[in-house]
């Protein structure tokens, strides 16, 4: 609670998560493959059986971090995430969306790799 990111997946693979309360952040899941790390690529996250709502706080990051891009009111963020599935979630209650995708073109991000949500 009272996050910008209520529960960040990043650069992960094989990653469940389920059965969580995500509220009163900026985002509540975030799933990210984020570019130029040790890990370089995660994929296969499921995202299942959560309560997410409310996620309408003030994004409140430095301005240095992939964070300070979460919109206030996301429910679940996408950014390059491969091979995500979202299913027997209940998300409510979001000012902005209850799922976004992104790729980091769409947000005009220079990358050394072309990643694109899948």
């Amino acid at each position: 609670e009272y996050n910008v990111a209520g529960i960040e997946i990043e650069n992960s693979s094989d990653a469940d998560v389920h059965d969580n309360v995500v509220r009163y952040n900026t985002g509540g899941i975030l799933v990210f493959d984020l570019p130029d790390l040790f890990v370089p690529s995660g994929k296969n996250t499921r995202i299942y059986n959560n309560h997410i709502y409310a996620n309408n706080t003030d994004n409140f990051a430095s301005k240095a971090g992939t964070v300070a891009f979460v919109p206030a009111g996301s429910g679940i963020l996408l950014l390059a995430a491969k091979n995500t599935e979202v299913f027997g979630n209940k998300i409510e209650n979001h000012n902005l969306n209850s799922i976004t995708m992104a790729s980091y073109h769409v947000m005009g991000l220079k990358t050394r790799t072309s990643l694109f949500v899948t």
